[in-house]
């Protein structure tokens, strides 16, 4: 008999791989500036303390791609509690920042389903269109620089 844990993590997975070629169009049609500053504020303040990790070669940018490099350790250290899912609680603690209506709002572009807690295609497809909208001359790689410009304060 298969356990509910083991069961739950296969599906995870497989609806990861079914739904991500879905994910990955999402996040890459979406390549330019886009958004109120609101929105942009709050995207860079989640890629701010995830730029080095995302960075995988140390190259000085990120590109949408790294994100599935480096996604998995990410996701589990958001995801406190282990459910494969990361909470608005969650949320709030990985990120991070002291800017939490960004935080918030963030959250809220992140949960595709509206069921207050992101699951594994959600927070890949929210990191990938973050990197992709603050990528802001569209050359396809988010530098310092441009994450900077949309820092607040």
């Amino acid at each position: 008999m298969v356990n509910g844990r083991y069961r739950n993590t296969v599906s995870t997975f497989a609806a990861t791989v079914v739904l991500g070629f879905a994910g990955d169009a999402l996040a890459e049609s979406n390549t330019s500036p886009a958004g109120s500053e609101a929105e942009l504020a709050a995207h860079a303040v989640i890629i701010n303390p995830l730029f080095d990790e995302l960075d995988c070669e140390s190259l000085g940018y990120v590109q949408p791609g790294e994100v599935d490099e480096h996604a998995g350790p990410i996701f589990s250290s958001f995801d406190i509690d282990r459910s494969f899912g990361i909470s608005r609680a969650e949320w709030y603690g990985g990120a991070i920042s002291k800017e939490n209506s960004l935080v918030a709002l963030s959250f809220e572009m992140a949960d595709a389903n509206s069921d207050t807690s992101l699951n594994y295609l959600e927070f890949t497809t929210y990191l990938k269109r973050a990197v992709s909208t603050l990528d802001s001359n569209g050359d396809g790689e988010l530098s310092p620089a441009e994450l900077r410009a949309y820092l607040p304060g």
